[in-house]
């Protein structure tokens, strides 16, 4: 089911296809950390994690001092990774990898079921293949605005429909 970038993340992509056995196709959310939007430095999917052995091993090859379970402030479960301070410090790389005024880099990561998902879907929205299937969206978008922009469907008496119903009929399926 071809979705927004507003309903894609680990967690959704995981839950629809484990319980309902939906496969999303959205545009999954970049990496927001400054180092991925600035393309230098050293970005999430830069760093080796070992999940067997909770650690992770950054782009020079040292490797994470803790790996803590937390919870983020979405009350979510996530693990708190981070490097010796001696590491980081003597690193002629330092300035590419933290700004953090502790002088040491750290990480979150989600599970490893949602960061893996997470990875696969920033992967695929890269292949021709899902670009075709996601332009099918963009019919319905246009389905939609033209819903809104012709004012003789707009002013009839049709009952509110939800995002999920209006996709459901735009592919011929019953809401």
């Amino acid at each position: 089911m071809s979705v927004d970038a507003g309903y894609i993340d680990s967690e959704l992509l995981v839950t629809s296809n484990k319980n309902y056995q939906i496969d999303l196709i959205g545009p999954a959310p970049e990496d927001s950390q400054w180092q991925a939007r600035a393309g230098k430095g050293f970005a999430l999917t830069d760093f080796q994690i070992n999940w067997e052995n909770k650690l992770v091993c950054c782009p020079k090859g040292k490797l994470s001092a803790t790996w803590k379970p937390r919870f983020n402030r979405y009350q979510q479960p996530v693990i708190q990774v981070a490097f010796q301070k001696a590491d980081c410090q003597n690193c002629p790389s330092q300035s590419d990898c933290t700004k953090a005024k502790c002088g040491y880099r750290t990480l979150t990561l989600r599970s490893e079921e949602f960061h893996l998902t997470l990875v696969k879907a920033r992967a695929r929205q890269k292949t021709k293949d899902f670009k075709k299937q996601y332009a099918k969206r963009a019919g319905i978008e246009g389905t939609k605005s033209l819903r809104h922009k012709n004012f003789w469907i707009t002013s009839l008496p049709l009952p509110r429909l939800s995002q999920n119903s209006i996709t459901a009929y735009c592919y011929g399926l019953r809401p």
